[in-house]
Order: structure tokens, then C-alpha cells, then sequence
């Protein structure tokens, strides 16, 4: 069962920051600080192409561009492009994420659980046992099958996939 990152669609001339901002709240009821990337990956449908640099304050974290017309992952045309930050929740403890609005569980994984559920079969049920800090939240009257695995969607995959380096660094 897949999970994505938090996120929406831009409302009018709305800008990415404010999109987001807006977003997040609407869904985990929390503010955000944007930070700004160390560099932006710049990602097309077919595949990763290059570190872009931007002038842009904060820097995203990721540029996503659709380039087939006929993407699964995308049941909307208009739908052309994707924007990720890296951002802090202004929280001091997890107990004051809620799920809200379209959200059904928020899915809170450390950087090493958000590596495996990439390479090894992590299922809803090893984030509940874990000891390591990650959490499942559901929202009110949600029920998932514990025993799927927790698979990164999307923007998640790609954060994801940036954890492996940096475990190979530690080694």
C-alpha cells in the first residue's frame, strides 16, 4: 500500500511556497518552515537528468516534470509538474500530528526506515513495532490491513532513494 508526501495543487496564481504551506496545514493541521535545498533534482518521467541551479529563495528540493502525456500516476492531464521542499513541522512532539481533510494516516519514518521500505519488505506493522521513532497515525474511523507493505510513492520515492548515500557515508 503506497504512501506519498504531503502535498496538493496550487489554487489561481497561488505561489509554490504559499501552495504548500496551505497544503500541509489543510492536511496535518501544522505550519511549516521551508528550508532551502543544498541543490534541486531536476526528475523527468523517463528518469533522473541533472542537479539544475536556480535562483529561487528557498531552493526546491525537487523539480518534477511529466513528459508523457498517458502517466499512470496522474489521472489529469493539466497535471504537468511537481515541486518539492524540504521543510521543519513546527512541532515539539509527534502526539500533535493529526491526519485531516483527504489524509487517512500519516506515515512518520526516520531516514534509515524510509531507505528499507525501498530495498526490504517493511510492512504497516514493523512501523508500529518500531523502535526507532517512526510512527503510523491514523485518522478518526480509518482502519488500514497492518500487514501490507509500506511502499514510497511518488516524491517519497525519491526522498527515499536519497537515504541510501547517506548510510553508505556512515559506514
Amino acid at each position: 500500500m503506497p504512501f506519498h508526501g504531503v502535498g496538493g495543487k496550487r489554487i489561481g496564481t497561488e505561489n509554490w511556497i504559499d501552495a504548500i504551506q496551505r497544503e500541509v496545514l489543510e492536511e496535518i493541521g501544522v505550519k511549516i518552515s521551508i528550508k532551502d535545498a543544498v541543490k534541486t533534482r531536476y526528475i523527468t518521467t523517463g528518469a533522473e537528468l541533472e542537479s539544475i541551479g536556480l535562483s529561487d529563495s528557498p531552493r526546491p528540493y525537487c523539480i518534477y516534470k511529466r513528459t508523457r502525456e498517458a502517466d499512470p500516476n496522474f489521472s489529469q492531464l493539466e497535471v504537468l509538474w511537481l515541486v518539492g521542499f524540504e521543510a521543519a513541522i513546527d512541532i515539539s512532539d509527534l502526539e500533535e500530528l493529526h491526519p485531516r481533510s483527504e489524509v487517512g494516516a500519516l506515515v512518520c519514518l526516520t531516514g534509515d526506515m524510509l531507505r528499507k521500505t525501498l530495498h526490504e519488505k517493511i510492512l504497516y506493522t514493523d512501523i508500529i513495532n518500531s523502535s526507532d521513532g517512526s510512527r503510523l497515525i491514523l485518522g478518526k474511523n480509518v482502519t488500514i490491513d497492518y500487514n501490507k507493505r509500506a511502499v514510497p510513492a511518488g516524491l517519497a520515492t525519491i526522498v527515499a532513494s536519497e537515504q541510501r548515500p547517506r548510510l553508505f557515508k556512515r559506514l
